[in-house]
């Protein structure tokens, strides 16, 4: 079975297939619909870049993530690998000093991508945008230092093999069965 992918944002649009002729056709009835251009590979999308190589491509932020971190001023900081404490007691009543609203949200604003890894950290910040304070900005600030543990992370896939993603999962903890028996729950690691 073929599919076609199509994003679209705002007067932007990429779209790929798994059939050449699938992209093909729906670029004509596109520009047959719409005044529109083609600009040919994808190489650079809204912080995501795309890397071609002859069989692989690989999806990663590396620039994007470069610039938050020296936009924050955030490059020489001792990096973290996780982007949330486990017991990270993060409540709408945390006690805190006042910090600059505007600069809080901009710094959610920039982390809010398609990194699924700091997704969770990420929306749990976001829901103290109104009254910020030291700590949930600390807790922010975190998020940066775990970007810089990796920044080049990325995603391959081969044009020659099949691509089955098989599951993602964003949780500290899980459990597992060992012979049957359910265990108590225990940290993943990453």
């Amino acid at each position: 079975m073929d599919i076609i992918l199509v994003q679209i944002y705002i007067d932007d649009i990429i779209f790929s297939s798994t059939k050449q002729e699938l992209i093909d056709e729906f670029e004509q009835v596109t520009k047959d619909e719409f005044e529109m251009r083609k600009l040919g590979l994808l190489h650079y999308f809204l912080g995501l870049q795309v890397e071609h190589t002859h069989n692989v491509n690989f999806l990663h932020q590396a620039k994007y993530v470069n610039d938050i971190l020296t936009r924050f001023s955030m490059t020489q900081e001792h990096p973290t690998t996780t982007p949330l404490a486990v017991n990270h007691g993060i409540l709408l009543e945390c006690e805190g000093d006042p910090i600059d609203p505007s600069y809080y949200r901009t710094i959610i604003m920039y982390l809010n991508t398609s990194k699924p890894d700091i997704m969770f950290a990420t929306c749990l910040c976001a829901r103290y945008q109104i009254n910020p304070n030291s700590v949930y900005l600390t807790d922010a600030k975190r998020i940066l230092c775990y970007l810089l543990h990796a920044p080049n992370l990325c995603i391959w896939y081969s044009n020659d093999q099949k691509f089955d993603l098989i599951s993602y999962n964003d949780s500290d903890y899980a459990g597992c069965k060992i012979n049957n028996k359910s265990t108590r729950r225990m940290p993943v690691s990453r």
